[in-house]
């Protein structure tokens, strides 16, 4: 059986759980959208939001990126237990340490947030609460990347789900009773549910709960060092972003601002399912590959997955753009069809970039990672910014498309150069071992 037809087969049963999971993620964030805005004023609805804003963004720091660097780190330990536990323990020291600095930033700055948020010191006494509930998430992370690391994406996957059914059937209960603040406390709590869930599957995997703290800060500081790439990159692009924003506000006004709000939004919805498979099945299969030509099948398989994946999505989409924006957003979104059409197009192309960094993640390669990340960043941000200069009103749209279909033509080229070295390399070995028994 070949190397692709084998890594087909055993990835499907992963596969689907992720795609479970995307599903039951974008289905319950519609089922939150719509019940907050029914149930809440719009005054509420804007402490919900703020809050949820909030919890969102520790409930991503809560481990400081360490949840992702352990997937790799794991994978690459292969069977050693006791390798494996001594960074989760590490793991779990990096946490908490992120957890008690964000508290203590969140209780003496709580009145500050909460007027930031809204204006008011409304929320003031929700502030720390709502924090230390997102904080308690990331046992949890660091348990199911674990999981990931040791081949279980599957149960990783499940626990995640379950835990964020069980947040969201709390907050839409607190949401019909018009609890707004309670509502983003008891979504946050589906963490909790997580942590404990993927905390029983340690067994599973040979690890106990904690694991040990030998050893704990050279595993700690190399943790560290993943993790602190994870965070310096994720902020590049959203700043870079940001840039872009502003200046077509500048120029085309606050309308043309919402339309490419809104397709940055369906794009986030929807490339979540890249972010997906590649953490939870190409970094793992891409780290245990033992030779390059291994490799060299992971990312062709998972390229052409990927692209396929986001290739369908436009194709429904584009079968009837109308019906899909009226029942996801708004009629008054229609007008936008054409430019989020242009932002989905450049999301297929997207995959190619992606592909590339992770592939340098998993061997190690943390410089060529960041350096491809904020490459695209920068040519997605000078592009549109040109464009836009130029008066072009699709210049936002344009941009992230040309860029990424740069970046998939330099992706193709640098695989063709590549296979026809390695025919090259075969080749020559091949005439070397005639010659040396002839």
């Amino acid at each position: 059986m070949s190397s692709a037809r084998k890594l087909s087969r055993g990835s499907a049963m992963a596969l689907g759980t992720v795609l479970w999971f995307l599903g039951m993620k974008i289905i319950l964030g519609l089922v939150l959208l719509k019940v907050s805005t029914v149930a809440l004023s719009v005054e509420a609805f804007s402490s919900f939001s703020q809050l949820f804003l909030v919890a969102g963004y520790v409930n991503m720091l809560s481990a400081f990126g360490a949840q992702n660097a352990l997937v790799q780190m794991t994978a690459s330990a292969r069977d050693d237990t006791n390798r494996i536990s001594q960074r989760q323990g590490a793991a779990i020291a990096i946490w908490a340490g992120t957890a008690a600095a964000a508290c203590f930033a969140a209780l003496i700055a709580r009145s500050e947030i909460s007027l930031m948020l809204i204006g008011d010191g409304a929320l003031t006494a929700y502030v720390v609460p709502v924090v230390g509930a997102a904080l308690l998430s990331g046992p949890g992370q660091i348990y199911c990347a674990l999981l990931t690391g040791r081949g279980r994406s599957s149960d990783s996957m499940v626990v995640q789900g379950l835990g964020l059914l069980c947040g969201s059937i709390a907050a839409v209960a607190l949401l019909l009773r018009g609890d707004a603040a309670g509502a983003v406390l008891a979504f946050a709590g589906g963490g909790i549910v997580t942590s404990v869930l993927a905390a029983s599957r340690m067994s599973a995997i040979g690890l106990g709960f904690a694991g040990t703290f030998d050893n704990l800060w050279l595993e700690a500081k190399a943790l560290l060092r993943f993790s602190l790439t994870f965070v310096v990159t994720a902020s590049f692009a959203p700043l870079s972003l940001f840039a872009v924003r502003a200046l077509y506000r500048d120029h085309f006004g606050i309308g043309a601002l919402g339309h490419l709000l809104v397709a940055s939004r369906i794009s986030d919805t929807t490339t979540q399912l890249v972010g997906l498979v590649m953490v939870q099945l190409f970094i793992p299969g891409f780290t245990r590959a033992l030779s390059s030509s291994d490799q060299a099948v992971i990312i062709r398989y998972y390229w052409f997955l990927c692209a396929g994946l986001m290739g369908s999505i436009l194709g429904i989409f584009c079968l009837a753009p109308e019906f899909f924006i009226s029942i996801a957003l708004s009629s008054k979104y229609i007008s936008a069809i054409p430019e989020i059409r242009l932002y989905m197009i450049g999301d297929v192309f997207r995959v190619s970039s992606v592909v590339m960094m992770y592939a340098a993640f998993s061997k190690g390669w943390l410089a060529r990672f960041m350096l491809i990340e904020f490459a695209m960043a920068t040519a997605v941000a000078l592009t549109a910014s040109a464009l836009i200069l130029l008066n072009f009103r699709t210049g936002p749209f344009l941009g992230y498309m040309l860029a990424h279909i740069t970046a998939t033509a330099v992706f193709i080229m640098t695989l063709i150069v590549i296979s026809i070295r390695a025919k090259r390399y075969s080749l020559a070995t091949a005439e070397g071992s005639q010659v040396r028994h002839g």
